[in-house]
């Protein structure tokens, strides 16, 4: 089990291998203020993560937030786990994992993450078991890593992974960054799924992007679907699937 130390807080920085990067994100529910007030009032649950400098300190690997709400708060220690021999890789895991968990990380800085670790593992399959995430998930955040700029920093935890497929469907089907600019915000106001089928309808061409989006606000994709077997559909009256079934057997 770990031992919990008492830390000098001047004794601590904030690691380079530290994967949250946008400390806005995740705090749609619950800011830097409010994770101070709730330490205040009910003590630090979890205590932060850190490894030994070679030129003295401490670096955080897991628990940046909670360091920051310490010294807003004005408190000189903090309860804190040291771990040795600590790889950069490792420390950029640990990061990862941490605020994976927290379900609370900005998407972009989710995918520069995964990005860090599969150059430095050289497998996904090997960060998938770092991690604990699904490879097709790895995959999927670093398709964003094609995004310019201003479209990665648009889309935010609090869009869920509703905004990362849609993203990740840009960056997968688009080269040129000025057309996932105006792919993006054309997507703007339809439904995730939707968005995702116009983005692949239009096979990386703008003008039928276009089109497609056209067809969706006119409700040309808002089609229930009844799954593989019309007798268990959950569109179908019961009463009439009897008929149905029947009509079906008969036209093949």
């Amino acid at each position: 089990m770990d031992q919990v130390i008492e830390l000098p807080l001047d004794q601590i920085e904030v690691s380079t291998h530290n994967t949250r990067k946008d400390l806005k994100q995740g705090t749609e529910d619950a800011t830097l203020e409010d994770l101070a007030q709730s330490i205040r009032e009910n003590g630090l649950l979890n205590a932060i993560t850190v490894r030994p400098k070679p030129e003295g300190g401490y670096e955080v690997i897991a628990g940046q937030r909670r360091l920051l709400a310490f010294r807003l708060l004005g408190r000189s220690h903090i309860p804190a786990v040291i771990r040795t021999n600590v790889l950069d890789e490792q420390a950029t895991a640990l990061s990862l994992i941490e605020n994976m968990q927290r379900a609370d990380m900005a998407p972009i800085d989710k995918a520069r993450g995964f990005s860090i670790l599969t150059e430095r593992y050289g497998s996904v399959n090997v960060v998938s078991k770092q991690t604990g995430m699904s490879v097709s998930t790895i995959r999927k955040y670093l398709t964003l890593m094609r995004l310019p700029e201003s479209v990665a920093a648009e889309f935010t935890v609090a869009d869920g992974s509703a905004s990362v497929s849609v993203a990740a469907a840009i960056a997968t089907t688009f080269t040129d960054p000025e057309e996932m600019r105006e792919a993006w915000d054309k997507m703007k106001g339809l439904k995730a799924g939707i968005a995702e089928q116009v983005i692949r309808n239009s096979a990386g061409n703008m003008d039928r992007l276009e089109e497609n989006r056209l067809l969706a606000i006119e409700g040309a994709f808002d089609i229930e679907r009844c799954g593989s077997s019309l007798a268990t559909c959950p569109y179908v009256p019961k009463s009439a699937r009897g008929e149905i079934l029947r009509i079906a057997k008969e036209a093949k």
